[in-house]
């Protein structure tokens, strides 16, 4: 049999994060950061929280009938699920007075509510992205030729 077991080193849990920088917003010249888990399977409370209200959503999908309603009522979802689920902390989050934010999760659920649309999209597509949440493998091989006649 195959040896393929430093493959395992990719292997994501609910407990890997990854940083994602909001580099549209500067405070004071420090940019906000927030600290996920990956918005996937990895992440079974967020995934299965997900599942139950997107049923709907995926005979829809099938269907061919996606609608901006229901896309923003995916939005809405996640800015629900996120703040539960997949933020688990932050780095200079500053509110309007120039003020730092310690983190909850119910000032991350305001937070993101706070945020334009299509910044929360960034946020959303890079915790469901689970490449952002992987090194890459580098390993050194010996290579062994044999070479016959």
């Amino acid at each position: 049999m195959t040896n393929f077991s430093y493959l395992g080193s990719m292997q994501l849990t609910k407990e890997t994060t990854a940083k994602y920088p909001i580099h549209l917003i500067s405070v004071g010249g420090k940019t906000p950061s927030l600290i996920l888990r990956p918005a996937g399977q990895a992440n079974a409370d967020y995934f299965n929280s997900l599942l139950k209200v997107s049923a709907k959503a995926a005979k829809a999908v099938a269907a061919g009938s996606v609608t901006l309603e229901m896309i923003n009522e995916t939005r809405d979802n996640d800015m629900d699920f996120f703040p539960r689920f997949v933020v688990v902390g932050w780095e200079d989050v500053y509110d309007a007075e120039g003020n730092e934010v310690k983190f909850s999760k119910a000032t991350c659920g305001e937070f993101l509510k706070a945020l334009p649309d299509h910044v929360f999209d960034e946020i959303r597509n890079f915790a469901g992205n689970m490449a952002n949440f992987v090194d890459g493998v580098d390993i050194d091989v010996t290579a062994k030729n044999s070479q016959s006649g």
